[in-house]
């Protein structure tokens, strides 16, 4: 005898009139699922490759929501395909917001780890619209009997859902200041982590959490102190009063990577951040002054005086690596291409690289008539001699080039 679902039915449009599955797939089914159904009118075979097909902007997709929510809630249902459904549900965004209520009730209801998972993954995509469920994430984010996957993935829902709810800040700003319970202490900055990380998806609407950043970018892990750093960066100018403590990263840390986030985050605070600039471009220790060059490409138009001063520096690489940063600049261009054509010979092969790709790729900027480059033509190094002469060749090419 062959069973046929029945659900409870808010008939919709949904294409072709309904068909009978006539080949299951037992690989796909958890055991006791009703593998010959018809669900809304369509087999599960048929639900997967509408769902894979469906464009969640287009206009179509609204009218597909009370079906997908119906689907997602079928006990029978394999869990893939009710995840399918979920994920779907998050991706059409706010015209599904009727699904709010089931996800949270699954949310609250189930102990299922895996389902607990693609819920929080349907919130994250649905984004602002998916916000009443905030207090049931929040409440999971906190509870420190769930597994660290689960709070990581409540943290990130929260994010995606907006500062504009009470418990979205509140469950954020108690993370970054470390005092989410945990059982273990490295748990615990995990989660601080975590917690910064999201705060940075919400731009200057972290900026309530600055002092805890600020902390945070003191700490003696190398990756948090990272992550506090960048998402001082996201906030902006708004972060003003953490510059002192961007100033230090750049000048004391002792991870590359933490004082070159710090020297970016700087140059996000725009205008406020030229006065440090200047200060640190002085400074004898050529790994400030890298931070310099790092910032001030950052900053794009407003650093292209700070890259003007490390034109003169005494570092070599630095040097090249500023030259090549304003060949785009017309009131620097000819300045740097110089520089460049002087400092090759002396230049790591690496650095060299820099430099060479740097001419090429503006050749206007000079001439095959410069003394700097006749000098190239006859250096004693044979290599050297040889990129000098590709070089002219390759611009004499690309000046013989018709026009597009």
């Amino acid at each position: 005898m062959r069973l046929i679902l029945v659900p409870l039915i808010v008939w919709l449009t949904l294409g072709p009139s309904p068909q009978v599955l006539v080949c299951a797939e037992p690989e796909s089914l958890s055991p006791g699922v009703v593998t010959e159904e018809l669900i809304l009118g369509y087999t599960l075979r048929e639900w997967r490759e509408r769902m894979k097909g469906l464009d969640p902007a287009g206009p179509e997709a609204p009218q597909q929501v009370p079906a997908l929510i119906q689907l997602m809630q079928h006990e029978s249902v394999p869990i893939f395909t009710r995840k399918q459904a979920a994920l779907t549900l998050g991706r059409i965004g706010a015209p599904a917001v009727d699904a709010v209520p089931v996800l949270r009730a699954t949310l609250q209801e189930s102990d299922s780890t895996t389902t607990r998972l693609w819920v929080l993954k349907s919130l994250t995509l649905m984004g602002p619209p998916a916000a009443p469920a905030a207090p049931d994430v929040a409440e999971l984010v906190r509870d420190p009997r769930q597994l660290h996957l689960i709070r990581s993935a409540g943290l990130e829902a929260l994010g995606r859902m907006g500062p504009q709810h009470a418990h979205v800040m509140q469950t954020l700003l108690t993370g970054a200041r470390g005092d989410l319970p945990c059982h273990s202490e490295q748990g615990q900055q995990e989660l601080r982590m975590a917690s910064i990380d999201v705060l940075g998806l919400l731009g200057p609407g972290a900026a309530p959490a600055i002092p805890a950043l600020i902390r945070a970018a003191e700490a003696d892990w190398d990756l948090l102190r990272l992550s506090a750093v960048t998402t001082l960066g996201r906030i902006g100018p708004q972060a003003e009063i953490a510059i002192p403590t961007l100033v230090d990263v750049i000048g004391w840390d002792d991870a590359p990577e933490v004082r070159d986030a710090a020297a970016t985050a700087l140059a996000s605070m725009g205008t406020l951040a030229l006065p440090p600039f200047r200060q640190l471009v002085q400074d004898d220790d050529p790994q400030i002054r890298e931070r310099v060059l790092i910032g001030g490409v950052a900053l794009g138009v407003q650093g292209r005086e700070l890259l003007g001063e490390l034109l003169e520096d005494a570092d070599l690489d630095l040097r090249i690596r500023a030259a090549s940063a304003l060949m785009r600049d017309a009131a620097q261009a000819e300045l740097a291409a110089q520089v460049l054509l002087r400092s090759l010979p002396a230049a790591s092969a690496r650095t060299q690289r820099t430099a060479y790709m740097a001419l090429r790729d503006h050749p206007g900027t000079w001439s095959p008539d410069d003394d700097a480059f006749r000098t190239l033509l006859s250096h004693d190094d044979a290599r050297i001699r040889e990129l000098a002469k590709r070089l002219e060749r390759e611009r004499a090419g690309q000046q013989m080039e018709p026009p597009m």
